[in-house]
């Protein structure tokens, strides 16, 4: 009897290990049949396309910025540093979603998670709305929509480690969720659908793993 009690909790245990970790593409069991997608395959950029930065100011107008470079490297999507700035952006559109993503950037790096990204053309907090990632500012830090709302943290420190975002779109409401916290909750017309993308910054080290959507 003792050997069928110690058989049984062993299959169990077995079973919830097996749904709990992650399977083939990444996944785990629960995560598949509650309807969730990569949108990384942790070793190539399939699914993704650089986009060139904005022209930039004065003078510099006239003359094209280089777009930067982006490498699949140890299961994560690296900006390579000093290739230039723009983002990463999908190839497919998203309307309603909810997004989960880990993010690193060191002090140096100003970057961010845009969406309702238009299909071609400049990327910006006016084109689209721009999840910030950047502690050193008091406006509009991490966890702030550019433009849009503030992050309800007083002084973000998410610098030179890695993060979890949750940020989710359905209709006109939009949530941030930072490190298992809900940081922002804001109703807006604005952006309807769109691409998502991932802004290259000027500087630093800018990395991002575990991208993964599920549409609602």
């Amino acid at each position: 009897m003792k050997r069928l009690i110690f058989v049984i909790v062993a299959v169990v245990a077995l079973a919830l290990n097996l749904a709990a970790s992650p399977q083939s593409g990444g996944l785990t069991a629960v995560e598949k049949q509650e309807g969730w997608k990569l949108l990384f395959d942790g070793q190539t950029l399939t699914g993704w396309t650089p986009r060139a930065p904005g022209a930039g100011r004065g003078a510099a107008a006239t003359e094209p910025r280089p777009t930067g470079k982006w490498a699949a490297e140890n299961g994560e999507l690296a900006w390579v540093k000093d290739s230039g700035r723009g983002y990463l952006v999908t190839e497919q559109v998203f309307n309603d979603f909810v997004l989960r993503l880990d993010f690193f950037a060191d002090a140096a790096a100003n970057t961010g998670v845009n969406f309702g990204v238009p299909h071609e053309g400049n990327i910006s907090s006016q084109t689209s709305f721009e999840v910030n990632i950047f502690d050193d500012t008091t406006e509009f830090p991490t966890g702030s929509i550019n433009n849009v709302q503030r992050t309800s943290v007083v002084t973000p420190k998410t610098t030179g480690k890695w993060n979890a975002y949750e940020i989710s779109r359905k209709g006109d409401h939009v949530t941030v969720v930072l490190n298992g916290e809900k940081v922002l909750d804001v109703t807006t017309t604005l952006h309807p659908g769109g691409h998502i993308a991932l802004q290259a910054p000027a500087a630093g080290i800018t990395r991002f793993k575990n991208l993964r959507i599920k549409t609602q």
